[in-house]
């Protein structure tokens, strides 16, 4: 047992370690940062009265309250109902159920130099998907794909280092909107249309 202690205590052997460490720590680090330098690069040029392009390294994504969240979709009119209720699990999706009563869920938000710019709600659906439940982002800041890149961020700070993480990301889709998502490299679950909605899937490790 002594030789083992002296072995681990080897202070090359330390060294490597700590090297290790940092390797693994500064690998999480790029993928976080090229991840925001694809975006900058994509931001380039005029936004309307906003003048010149967006750049991400102004921008955050977080974790919201509910009631933050709901606040946003009246203030945005984001499903169109005057006096909607809204629930903080929603069970049922056309033909889709999920079996969970009190499933894992976190809102989050997009902020520009601390404006609140966009939302998404991620729900644990069942054991095998989660879901994106609505994904909003601004008129003003359309059209620059910060819609994916919140929904990318939001997926990567919770859910893909979870012990049992979901397989897929799950959206309920409107028809509308489906070009999108394709786009996004989701790919129908079953090719069925359920009152204007789709079930679009993609695999949580493509995030």
């Amino acid at each position: 047992m002594r030789e083992v202690i002296d072995c681990l205590l080897n202070p090359r052997l330390l060294r490597l370690f700590s090297r290790l460490e940092y390797s693994c720590f500064l690998a999480a680090e790029i993928q976080v940062i090229s991840l925001k330098s694809h975006f900058d690069a994509c931001q380039t040029g005029p936004l309307g009265a906003r003048g010149p392009g967006l750049s991400l390294s102004k921008m955050d994504v977080n974790r919201i309250s509910f009631d933050k969240l709901k606040a946003y979709w009246v203030e945005v009119d984001h499903f169109g109902v005057a006096g909607k209720k809204f629930l903080n699990v929603v069970r049922s999706l056309g033909d889709y159920r999920s079996p969970l009563a009190d499933p894992a869920r976190f809102s989050y938000g997009l902020f520009d130099s601390g404006e609140l710019i966009g939302v998404t709600h991620l729900v644990q659906w069942d054991e095998d998907w989660l879901r994106y439940r609505t994904l909003n982002i601004r008129q003003a800041y359309r059209s620059r794909d910060l819609g994916w890149y919140l929904l990318r961020m939001a997926v990567a700070q919770d859910w893909k280092d979870r012990v049992l993480a979901p397989t897929y990301v799950f959206g309920w889709v409107r028809r509308g909107h489906q070009a999108w998502s394709i786009a996004h490299g989701f790919t129908p679950a079953d090719g069925r249309w359920v009152d204007g909605h789709i079930a679009m899937i993609k695999p949580l490790a493509e995030f």
